[in-house]
């Protein structure tokens, strides 16, 4: 009996010893950590790419990009005429001489041949007044001189704009080309800004051609003036003798006693 009992303390013994040796294992706990190890690996991922683009934005917008702008820096006047190198019209009307300003000397020439071509020669200074231009005389003078700057002006602003013409059309095979997003918008704003300039040689060329207006009505006026001053009476210096002119009174005598009488 007593044997009986010692053998069942025994085994009881031994059976918890074998229960206490057996692992335990709680599957739902294992498979949440199983989740969040792997949500965090994405996030470490996910904040990496947004790192990564970050840095990519960074560095799209910021940073010089004269390379991508310069190439469009010149489209509106290129390496030729602009108007800023048109000369001032006071200097064309107040010289006795064409003045060219920034004219290139090709253009001058064609002018030049132009003017000649149609026979233009200058009336000569009246004497009475020493070689002094006056009246009909001096805008006949001016006439020529603006015609023939304007002659070469127009000829060196038919060039730019074909030269312009073509920058533009080349420039348009650029765009679009820049590596990231502020090339684009140096060009756009180069772009812009070629416009700009463009509009304004449109606006110079419409000032010369509003100058030429103003010097033709100019001419006009000297004319009539100058129709007046022919059939106007002459003084009673140079009528003698019931109409008939003074024995001895030089052409020249009459001439300055009319111009002294007109004015």
């Amino acid at each position: 009996m007593k044997t009986f009992i010692i053998a069942a303390a025994l085994g009881i013994i031994a059976a918890s010893h074998a229960y206490a040796q057996v692992p335990v294992r709680d599957s739902e706990n294992i498979s949440l950590s199983e989740e969040i190890k792997r949500l965090s690996s994405q996030i470490q991922q996910d904040t990496s790419v947004v790192k990564d683009n970050t840095t990519k934005t960074l560095q799209a917008i910021t940073g010089d990009r004269t390379q991508d702008a310069s190439q469009f820096a010149k489209l509106a006047t290129g390496n030729g005429f602009s108007m800023g190198q048109a000369p001032d019209f006071n200097s064309i009307l107040s010289g006795n001489q064409a003045v060219f300003g920034g004219i290139g000397g090709q253009f001058q020439n064609t002018a030049a041949k132009l003017i000649n071509g149609l026979n233009l020669v200058k009336m000569v200074a009246d004497t009475v007044k020493g070689g002094e231009l006056s009246g009909a005389n001096q805008a006949y003078s001016q006439g020529i001189n603006a015609l023939t700057t304007m002659t070469a002006l127009t000829d060196a602003m038919n060039s730019a704009t074909k030269d312009r013409q073509n920058s533009f059309m080349q420039a348009t095979q650029q765009v679009g080309t820049a590596q990231d997003l502020k090339g684009a918008l140096e060009q756009n704003t180069q772009m812009v800004l070629q416009g700009n300039q463009t509009a304004n040689e449109a606006v110079g060329s419409l000032n010369n051609q509003v100058m030429l207006l103003n010097q033709q009505y100019k001419a006009a006026l000297a004319t009539s003036s100058q129709n007046l001053k022919t059939f106007a009476t002459l003084p009673d210096s140079v009528m003698r003798d019931d109409g008939a002119g003074q024995q001895g009174v030089s052409v020249r005598d009459q001439l300055k006693a009319f111009e002294e009488q007109s004015q």
